[in-house]
């Protein structure tokens, strides 16, 4: 597995998860309840990209039983059209995109990204990324970009009277 999550969190237990599928009114996929079960109860991923896919990094893996915006129940809930065509929300990309597991008869279990500013029937709203979960994860690397840093101050205009209620806050 590539993922490496930033702060891991330990596996979600047996009752968290049967009561997400409770609430949720279905099983989970088998290969993201086991890792859910083994591995780790979601959270902040380091840096992963997909190769074959390099404007679709991973930032985020949705656990349950969560108090945090990274809960699988709560996600679904906002994102109902989603799950209602089929499509578990079980991660996030840059800008919030959701990753999810395909819960269709015709493709159960391969793993999608949803660009989320496309309609669902536009081209490119539901792109496949992987054939399961477990190629989902084997397949994302860590994003080995360079990271830029500032070569000095950065300059920008500000009005006066922000400038005067900055300087109030920040005087010494």
């Amino acid at each position: 597995m590539n993922i490496e999550l930033i702060e891991p969190s330990p596996p979600a237990t047996l009752p968290d998860v049967e009561r997400a599928e409770a609430d949720l009114g279905f099983s989970l996929p088998r290969e993201y309840r086991d890792y859910l079960l083994t591995q780790a109860n979601g959270g902040w991923v380091r840096s992963a990209l997909l190769p074959d896919f390099p404007d679709v990094g991973v930032n985020h893996i949705l656990g349950v039983s969560r108090d945090d915006a990274y809960d699988l129940v709560g996600t679904c809930a906002r994102l109902v059209p989603l799950v209602e065509l089929g499509f578990l929300p079980v991660a996030d990309s840059a800008g919030g995109n959701p990753i999810c597991v395909s819960l269709r008869l015709e493709d159960a279990g391969t793993i999608w990204f949803n660009d989320h500013e496309l309609h669902f029937d536009e081209p490119g709203a539901l792109v496949k990324l992987a054939n399961s979960w477990d190629a989902f994860l084997t397949a994302t690397q860590p994003d080995e970009t360079p990271r830029q840093t500032p070569a000095g101050t950065a300059k920008g205009w500000v009005s006066p009277q922000m400038e005067a209620i900055l300087r109030s806050q920040f005087a010494d």
